[in-house]
């Protein structure tokens, strides 16, 4: 008998199969899809209820949007990172680092995660004001693509 055969028969034996029933019977795992444009497989994790997940922002052709893994895409950090994808081909043509987002060791992967909260345009000042989950501030210039902090 497998370990996998044998740990889903001591938990129906301690009466808890009802609540796991799904991973005994050989179904996967519930995944989410993301709503980023990468289109990653996120599994839930204990440590977080979901992750914010504000609209993406179309502007003169443009759509602007929260990159929740950038480590998947060669961008050096998870998050704190923004597409710009050009909304008639679907391509993304940009990637802006909102934010550093620094890891701590000894924390799981996604434990420290920092995502976006919301995200607004401001059409009259061409400018993307980000809140991160930390209440932190930033503005993203769309013509000069600089990032600044707000106070």
């Amino acid at each position: 008998m497998n370990a996998g055969v044998r740990a889903c028969l001591l938990v129906a034996a301690l009466g808890a199969a009802l609540a796991l029933g799904p991973a005994c019977a050989g179904q996967p795992h519930s995944k989410e899809k993301s709503m980023s444009s990468e289109d990653e497989e996120v599994t839930s994790s204990a440590s977080r209820v979901g992750r914010p997940s504000p609209r993406p922002i179309s502007f003169e052709g443009k759509r602007y949007e929260q990159i929740k893994n950038g480590e998947r895409l060669g961008l050096g950090q998870r998050t704190g990172l923004m597409a710009i994808v050009d909304e008639a081909s679907n391509t993304r043509v940009g990637a802006i680092k909102v934010y550093d987002y620094p890891r701590e060791e000894g924390l799981e992967s996604d434990a420290g995660d920092v995502f976006f909260v919301t995200m607004e345009l401001d059409a009259g000042k061409r400018e993307i004001v980000v809140e991160s989950e930390r209440r932190e501030r930033f503005a993203y210039r769309i013509d000069d693509g600089s990032v600044r902090k707000l106070p």
